[in-house]
């Protein structure tokens, strides 16, 4: 039977259910059992120091129409930065030009970040530009310690600016105000006020790739967002708090560092490519780096700082192309970035936990007190999942049609998108925080997504965003896992497999649908994913933060085991399309 030809009612006389798979979950009891073991969300303590050694690479390749008169380069020079608890060492620096430019020009902007601009008096139809760097980044991770009292004393006159508002940090409004107050409002320690800020943003903002605005508000209104609007929201609601805050922007890479616990792994991932957090003003200590993403206390040894601003526009400075045409014509830029490590520490033990925020945080081994949770905009309690027998099953009719999942997610990125801004004849390409989030799932590891499954559902297939680099021998199928523990364990269903060579290649990422027959999932919890055969090369689209359901519904494991002991950092992009049963 064709489940696209069933109509209302249609089920109710399937008496002989042998010719159906059921995937039916464990009894009530023990599945609210299950519920309560599940992985809670916390901060994990590390202690370890963090060290890597590191060559950048960051090319820009520029085509330019004719009537563009005048162009220019800018380029900020990667600084050395230190605190008591973090080092980044510039070894060396190189910036090369395709065609000597017309003028070159060093300048320090009111930040004191020190920007190098290269121009063109009629220009080429295409030149490029290469900047290299060879970094240590150190962290020391026990190092950050200190009386550091709340409200905060003795501020340097220099460092006042990063108290007041901008346009992106909207720290004098009411809203913003009033957050401030009811989350700080018994805090005595600046560490302590700057962990419940973070705390709850994590727990209330989720990752979307490009948001319509970047700013504090909105962010706060909407409670989505990407590196931009976490760091945004958190300075403003620390400026408003009386904290100095600025913002970093710079470059992420794409490899993974490992956080072991007692009982499983976490592998901590960014995009690789531009990226937005925040650095917090210590008297007699200096400026702390803080991911309100990922983690407290410190940054990781994956991020390298470029420039420092009020807000992300302020530091926004490296790489933007200027130009002045004749008519309304630009060029066009791309950006490649490359990062290759030369030494590199990237497993570290925890050695504590707090139970807050709800989403997973990791911070330095700071010593303080236990932090009082906030009940601002709480999430809602997951919802009771209904329990049927399978006799109630056998007199469900087809309901209503059902499409749901991770379902946000860009089709076609583009990582060299730039803001346009045009003024006074001089026009501005500025870089974007766009970076291309995607695990590499047909490697020697395999990947797991939880779903959950809210009522009874006839599946018709499954779809993951997928992007095709390779391969025309093998398959690709889906497999469907019980959940127990929260941890994948049977496999109880197996979609139709695709042939890699009926995947055509395609720009971006799309919807690749795997079918299922005569499937129907009961309410409950599962886990998918992705099998292949052959010569497969595809990447899986992640959201960075588990903006899904938890944060410990994704894990990994060798191609050739099922441990599934190491979790994950993000959320894949799935879609569930099927038909709800009801009585």
């Amino acid at each position: 039977m064709n489940l696209a030809t069933l109509t209302l009612g249609t089920l109710a006389h399937l008496r002989h259910f042998s010719q159906y798979k059921y995937i039916m979950t464990i009894g009530f009891a023990v599945s609210m059992l299950l519920i309560a073991l599940q992985v809670r969300a916390k901060t994990y303590i590390i202690a370890e120091n963090m060290s890597s050694s590191l060559n950048v690479t960051v090319a820009y390749k520029i085509s330019i129409p004719s009537g563009i008169i005048k162009l220019s380069i800018k380029s900020v020079r990667f600084p050395h930065k230190s605190n008591p608890a973090s080092m980044q060492k510039i070894i060396h620096s190189q910036l090369i030009p395709s065609v000597r430019p017309t003028n070159t020009q060093e300048l320090t902007d009111q930040w004191g970040n020190n920007i190098i601009v290269m121009s063109w008096s009629q220009p080429p139809s295409y030149l490029s530009a290469i900047a290299k760097y060879r970094i240590t980044l150190d962290r020391y991770l026990k190092k950050f310690q200190g009386e550091f009292p709340y409200p905060v004393q003795s501020l340097p006159e220099k460092n006042k600016m990063y108290l007041q508002p901008s346009d992106l940090i909207q720290s004098n409004s009411k809203k913003i105000q009033l957050l401030a107050e009811k989350l700080l409002k018994e805090v005595k320690s600046q560490v302590q006020a700057v962990s419940l800020v973070l705390n709850f943003v994590v727990d209330h903002v989720s990752y979307r790739v490009n948001p319509s605005k970047h700013d504090a508000l909105y962010t706060l209104k909407s409670g989505i967002g990407n590196c931009q609007n976490y760091a945004h929201l958190s300075a403003a609601i620390l400026r408003s708090g009386g904290i100095p805050v600025r913002i970093v922007t710079g470059i992420t890479a794409k490899k993974g560092w490992e956080a072991k616990t007692s009982t499983s792994s976490w592998n901590i991932k960014l995009g690789q490519g531009r990226h937005a957090w925040l650095e917090v003003y210590y008297p007699n200590f200096g400026w702390v780096g803080y991911d309100p993403q990922q983690t407290l206390n410190f940054v990781s040894t994956r991020h390298i700082a470029i420039e420092v601003g009020s807000d992300a526009y302020d530091a926004s400075t490296d790489g933007a192309i200027l130009w002045t045409s004749i008519g309304n014509i630009r060029p066009s830029v791309e950006e490649n970035i490359a990062i290759e490590f030369e030494r590199d520490r990237e497993t570290f033990s925890t050695i504590g936990e707090r139970p807050s925020p709800r989403n997973n945080l990791f911070s330095s081994a700071f010593r303080t007190a236990t932090l009082k949770q906030t009940s601002l905009r709480e999430r809602p309690e997951k919802a009771t999942m209904p329990h049927y027998t399978l006799e109630e099953i056998k007199q469900f009719s087809v309901y209503l049609k059902r499409v749901f999942g991770n379902l946000n997610f860009p089709r076609l990125i583009d990582i060299f998108s730039r803001g346009y801004h045009n003024e006074k004849g001089t026009k501005t390409l500025r870089r974007s925080f766009v970076s291309e989030t995607a695990e590499y799932v047909t490697s020697h590891r395999k990947y797991s997504q939880k779903i959950e499954i809210p009522y009874p559902l006839q599946l018709n297939d499954i779809s993951l965003a997928l992007h095709k680099f390779g391969g025309q021998k093998g398959f690709l199928w889906l497999t469907v896992m019980k959940d127990e523990r929260n941890t994948p364990v049977k496999r109880i269903a197996k979609s139709n497999t695709i042939h890699i060579s009926k995947i055509s290649f395609f720009n971006g990422y799309q919807w690749i649908p795997f079918s299922f027959t005569n499937d129907i999932l009961l309410p409950g919890s599962y886990w998918i994913s992705l099998e292949c055969s052959g010569d497969a090369i595809f990447n899986w689209f992640y959201l960075l933060g588990n903006p899904y359901k938890g944060p410990d519904d994704t894990r990994s494991c060798p191609r050739e085991k099922n441990t599934w002991d190491t979790l994950q950092n993000y959320d894949f992009n799935f879609r569930v399309r099927g038909y709800e049963l009801r009585r």
